[in-house]
């Protein structure tokens, strides 16, 4: 997933998808024959628009391998994130879009994410952060603030066993909580 979905933004207008295989048209027709699809608002050979459920729309666009990482970069980042990169690629003399950074017609990174930002010059920028609310320059200057990690958590604050609604007697929550390193575990 991509779009705003995956920077977690606190609204999200529609679900961005991508994809990659073979069979361009064979991901297409499977995604908009989906037991959720309500409607099929556009169906082409590497792009398809869906509404599920309560209305939501669904945008797929299935890409080469070797373009994956420019279209969940460029997918993933805020219209203005993606100006301030694009200037960047400019003052450097080359062309970034959905299918890679170029040099001319060369394409010089575009495979993945990390190739992307380290032929820009920056390390990877968490989904996050892609809103150009000063994450560029907090990237060049390695002032990018640390990302909660899963080695980070140190404990869980609230848990439920067995004996209320939980699935788990308290014996194998705490077993579970020490194989997993914790520090704190508040069992309720």
């Amino acid at each position: 997933y991509a779009g705003s979905l995956r920077r977690s933004s606190e609204t999200i207008g529609d679900i961005d998808i991508l994809a990659t295989g073979k069979n361009h048209e064979a991901i297409i027709a499977y995604f908009v024959k989906h037991p959720d699809v309500k409607n099929v608002l556009a169906q082409g050979e590497t792009k398809a628009s869906i509404v599920i459920g309560e209305g939501v729309q669904v945008d797929l666009r299935v890409v080469d391998e070797s373009s994956f990482g420019a279209a969940l970069y460029y997918f993933t980042g805020s219209k203005d994130h993606n100006i301030r990169t694009r200037k960047i690629a400019i003052g450097k003399g080359w062309k970034i879009n959905e299918y890679g950074l170029y040099e001319g017609e060369k394409q010089i990174a575009g495979r993945t994410e990390e190739e992307m930002f380290k032929k820009l010059g920056l390390p990877f920028i968490i989904p996050e952060l892609r809103e150009d609310q000063g994450e560029v320059e907090a990237g060049y200057d390695g002032s990018l603030p640390h990302s909660l990690e899963l080695k980070d958590i140190r404990g869980d604050l609230h848990m439920h066993t067995e004996a209320t609604d939980g699935r788990h007697s308290m014996e194998a929550m705490v077993a579970a909580a020490h194989k997993l390193g914790y520090e704190y575990i508040a069992i309720t």
